[in-house]
């Protein structure tokens, strides 16, 4: 008899909605007994978003039969009813290109960051020039809101992929944000956008979400834009520096969204910075905060900070990033597909951190359009169609 206690305890806490399963509950019943606790356990540690799930199968999977991936994705889809799905790939769309020609920032590329050879189709163009604004993934979309484009900020938000009737907006104008894809109670899947500039900085924070309108959210006690921001648990959201009540400001700020979005006062930074890009990655079972790049109080800089928050008690230098033409200014950072690395864009060249390293990388794949500001996440792999280059 099957020992049933850890998935009934996990599905009593999570109702997701997802693709009809492919696999029957027959093709893996003989490994859940030993599967299901550590996959429950994974789950409850990095939330139920599409790519906590993507590092939880890697995390699992092993040469043994039982912690295959068919099988890994067998008890998730048809015992946890969450879809296994892969996000090997990345969005990069928007941003600043200047004397390149502004227009081509407009394109959306798809990397496929697992294989160099693979070529990806592009998702659909941005519909003007912009560039700091945000983005994530709404119901599976992926979604840009606000940006500047040299004059004026922006409110509106666009879908890049599917039907583009849909007006959505946030509830202020804003740019040089950050935002994270976040779940209610009802699994709602909505973004929480904090800070950034209108025709100042802002201490204001929103909800946005793809079948409401959307909300404001709590009013922080510091005004702040130009920062990071990175999910580090289902309670934990670190804000990381920017400029902070007009300050380039070492501050770090942690957000609990299970707690009505309480604020507490996090670990500061070995040095203030801004137009930075953080991450995080797995590092022998602790999630670890990467901060890289961006504006310190003597300009631009190439210096990197670590932290683990589970036992570290100050942020510890990191590898340089590389010294290439293109500076990580004003960029983004994700975390590698398998969770045990980041990866940033420095210019049209991809750069990756991997756990246990001494160095940064230069990955073979690489941009067409370098830039500055983009907007750039993972995005699952059936988005777009990816073939070998010719």
């Amino acid at each position: 008899m099957v020992n049933t206690f850890w998935v009934s305890l996990f599905i009593c806490g999570v109702s997701l909605a997802t693709a009809q399963p492919i696999y029957e509950k027959e093709d893996c019943l003989e490994c859940l007994p030993e599967l299901a606790p550590a996959i429950a356990a994974c789950l409850a540690e990095h939330g139920t978003d599409g790519i906590a799930i993507s590092v939880c199968v890697s995390e699992i999977m092993s040469p043994n039969e039982c912690y295959s991936q068919e099988i890994v994705c067998c008890v998730l889809e048809t015992y946890f009813n969450i879809e296994c799905q892969s996000y090997d790939r990345i969005l990069v769309t928007t941003g600043f290109i200047g004397d390149e020609g502004q227009a081509v920032a407009m394109n959306s590329e798809v990397i496929d960051l697992i294989d160099p050879n693979l070529s990806c189709s592009n998702l659909e163009s941005a519909p003007d020039e912009r560039w700091a604004s945000v983005g994530g993934l709404l119901n599976g979309r992926p979604i840009i809101c606000g940006g500047f484009n040299g004059t004026d900020s922006f409110k509106d938000c666009f879908f890049v992929q599917g039907d583009h009737d849909e007006e959505i907006s946030m509830t202020q104008i804003r740019s040089f944000a950050t935002a994270i894809d976040l779940k209610d109670k009802e699994s709602n899947e909505y973004l929480w956008i904090v800070g950034g500039y209108e025709t100042e900085d802002l201490n204001s924070t929103e909800f946005l979400f793809a079948n409401k309108k959307s909300e404001q959210g709590p009013t922080l006690d510091f005004v702040i834009a130009h920062h990071c921001m990175v999910k580090v648990s289902e309670s934990a959201i670190y804000m990381v520096g920017g400029k902070q009540d007009g300050e380039i400001s070492p501050q770090v700020w942690i957000a609990d969204p299970t707690n009505n979005f309480e604020v507490k006062k996090g670990l500061s930074l070995q040095k203030g910075r801004y137009f930075h890009s953080c991450a995080v990655y797995q590092d022998s079972g602790a999630v670890k905060i990467v901060v890289a790049g961006g504006f310190g109080d003597a300009g631009p800089t190439n210096s990197v900070e670590i932290l683990d928050p589970s036992k570290s008690n100050q942020w510890e230098s990191g590898p340089a990033l590389p010294s290439i033409s293109d500076s990580l200014y004003a960029g983004q950072m994700v975390s590698s597909p398998d969770g045990k690395g980041v990866i940033g864009a420095m210019g049209p060249s991809l750069v990756e951190f991997r756990s246990g390293a001494a160095e940064w990388t230069i990955k073979r794949q690489s941009l067409k359009y370098g830039r500055t500001m983009p907007v750039m996440f993972a995005i699952p792999n059936d988005l777009t169609s990816c073939g070998t280059k010719v």
